[in-house]
């Protein structure tokens, strides 16, 4: 389903609130902006009418002023045709795309974290870290929404604009092969959509990004939930009775004479055959009080 800009504002009740964790992102956020607003190439006539709508969006108002000190110069920032100025100013000539500021604490070490604890490398945290603003910024989303629903190749030129990077090195990493997707930390929604819904970040790992002294176990318990106790037992297998009270014979046999090596294997080709596998071995369990 393609979602609208206004339909993404419309939603926009369901993204994690920012809170302190807006603050401390606001100066990267402001990069992010004014590199969106340089490369994205937003003044183009297809995007311009959805410039208008960002009249009263703080962060791209302080993106613009950075670009145009960056140019030397210094328009009114109250005038009411501020985006047809814009697009004016960038007919002259672009700025260079910079490197997003670093992030204030807990944000930044929370990120190398992370980093660590997945293997991620430069480009795919530079990455992650972009789309953890674009979760905790709302403002910069506002932005983003300009370049209307995206493919995954429109969404990694946005997001290469963004962090300053090649659309081909971002779009290589943005792959269902990468890590970033392979490990959950970002999902890929297969219609074409606004940015902030083409490529969401793990709600859950947002709200740790903000916690002082985030640990590492609190990462495991995110990103690798315990699953529930299994609730099968070798009685819901009827077929395999005669199976299993061999298997159990073999067992207890070589349990009672203390016989080392021997073992048992289980075999399935049958869909979710590992938790079949477990509620037979629970059916294995020694009698009596026996060791196992």
């Amino acid at each position: 389903m393609t979602l609208s800009i206004r339909t993404a504002r419309a939603r926009r009740a369901r993204q994690v609130d920012g809170g302190r964790g807006a603050a401390a992102c606001e100066r990267t956020a402001i990069d992010y902006a004014r590199n969106l607003l340089v490369g994205a190439r937003f003044d183009r006539a297809a995007r311009a009418r959805g410039l208008e709508n960002l009249d009263d969006d703080d962060i791209a108002r302080a993106a613009l002023r950075t670009i145009y000190e960056s140019l030397g110069s210094s328009p009114a920032m109250e005038s009411k045709k501020l985006w047809e100025q814009f697009r004016r100013f960038m007919a002259r000539g672009r700025p260079p795309l910079v490197r997003p500021a670093a992030l204030d604490e807990p944000l930044q070490s929370n990120l190398r974290l992370v980093g660590e604890v997945i293997g991620l490398d430069e480009l795919e945290t530079e990455l992650f870290q972009f789309f953890a603003v674009l979760r905790l910024v709302h403002p910069l989303v506002e932005i983003t929404d300009v370049a209307g629903a995206l493919s995954l190749l429109g969404a990694s030129e946005v997001c290469g604009a963004a962090v300053a990077r090649p659309r081909e090195e971002v779009m290589a990493v943005l792959s269902p092969k990468g890590r970033l997707v392979g490990s959950g930390l970002l999902t890929v929604e297969d219609d074409p959509a606004n940015l902030s819904y083409k490529l969401q970040i793990h709600g859950g790992l947002v709200d740790l990004l903000i916690i002082p002294g985030l640990q590492r176990q609190q990462l495991y318990d995110t990103l690798l939930p315990v699953a529930p106790e299994p609730t099968l037992d070798v009685d819901d297998y009827p077929h395999l009775a005669e199976e299993v009270a061999l298997a159990r014979r073999i067992i207890e046999g070589a349990l009672r004479a203390r016989r080392p090596g021997v073992n048992v294997l289980l075999y399935g080709r049958q869909v979710g055959a590992g938790a079949h596998h477990r509620a037979s071995c629970r059916g294995l369990a020694p009698r009596g009080g026996q060791g196992g």
